[in-house]
């Protein structure tokens, strides 16, 4: 990850955080890659049969996924050898799995993993679509038997979350004098890519100040909200256990306004974050220059976290 540039966020500084196209203004839901559709052609299956398993997803969030490709998983051996010698079409089976038919849409093709670009919110237009597709012929079985297969189709890709989070410095002088006129006190804002993964944040609002300087806490939450998995970037599909690149994502802090330092990193870290499990870390915020200061004065700090993700579909099949 290039931690010297957040895409995006450089807007802030032009635009007061009036993000446009890459980020909505206020705190978001995750979001990312949704499936759409995941339907196998029948919800049963004669021996030796065959069968197309449609899978179509979309991206729905604010930043382009890249790296993507899909699996099907959940059909056994059996079912890869009877359709790896397959009439209906000449299937690449690698490791009794059988790829989709769309060379862009398998997990080895070398570069060759297409991008989603997200809706832009300037031109009305929706995000990107992909459809990827298996084929199937069902395996010979036991007199008398009726196997169900429960089958989960998985859409992996890499993604990133961008925030930029404003901090209302303003003296206790004024704060006085705002109490004395009855006038609303000047509040911080926020604005954030919409992400499978949100970071939100939690400070002192307005930051009130008496000398040059103020050192205050800052809260920052990672919550695994867009309902699959997050991983270090390249690391879903390998992962299987232990400490393996699972339920974790690497961000960075950046200070973005002048006269603001952050205690706790400058560089990029590592963090856990578990589906349905926030994550906070709390991070020593000074700001400094503040003598200038006429009334109040926004300051502004970005966060970015970078991360592969998956989401799953599931269907069943019986063979009769």
């Amino acid at each position: 990850m290039n931690r010297h540039a957040l895409p995006c966020l450089v807007l802030a500084l032009t635009a007061v955080i009036a993000m446009s196209g890459c980020v909505n203004t206020g705190l978001q839901t995750g979001s990312g890659i949704t499936i759409q559709e995941f339907t196998p052609g029948l919800s049963e299956i004669y021996p030796g049969e065959g069968m197309t398993f449609f899978l179509k997803f979309k991206n729905i969030g604010s930043v382009e996924a890249t790296d993507v490709f899909a699996e099907l998983l959940g059909l056994d051996e059996d079912w890869a050898a009877s359709s790896s010698s397959d009439s209906i079409g000449g299937n690449m089976v690698v490791s009794n799995e059988v790829l989709p038919r769309e060379a862009q849409c398998q997990y080895t093709s070398t570069g060759s993993h297409f991008n989603l670009k997200p809706p832009d919110m300037t031109y009305g237009t929706e995000g990107e679509s992909a459809t990827c597709t298996w084929k199937y012929r069902a395996p010979p079985i036991p007199e008398g038997f009726r196997p169900t297969y429960d089958i989960t189709a998985r859409v992996f890709y890499t993604y990133r979350t961008d925030l930029v989070k404003s901090f209302t410095m303003l003296s206790t002088e004024e704060l006085m004098r705002y109490n004395q006129q009855g006038r609303a006190i000047p509040s911080s804002t926020v604005s954030s890519t919409r992400s499978p993964v949100t970071i939100t944040t939690k400070a002192r609002d307005p930051v009130r100040f008496w000398g040059d300087s103020v050192t205050f806490p800052l809260a920052i939450t990672f919550s695994n909200t867009g309902g699959g998995m997050t991983c270090l970037k390249g690391m879903c599909r390998k992962a299987t256990s232990g400490d393996s690149g699972w339920n974790k994502l690497e961000y960075s802090i950046k200070e973005v306004s002048k006269g603001i330092t952050i205690d706790c990193f400058d560089h990029a870290e590592e963090i856990d974050v578990w589906p349905n499990r926030d994550n906070t870390i709390i991070c020593g915020v000074t700001v400094s220059d503040l003598s200038s200061i006429v009334d109040h004065e926004e300051r502004i700090i970005g966060i970015s976290a970078e991360y592969s993700y998956f989401t799953d579909a599931g269907a069943s099949i019986t063979i009769l």
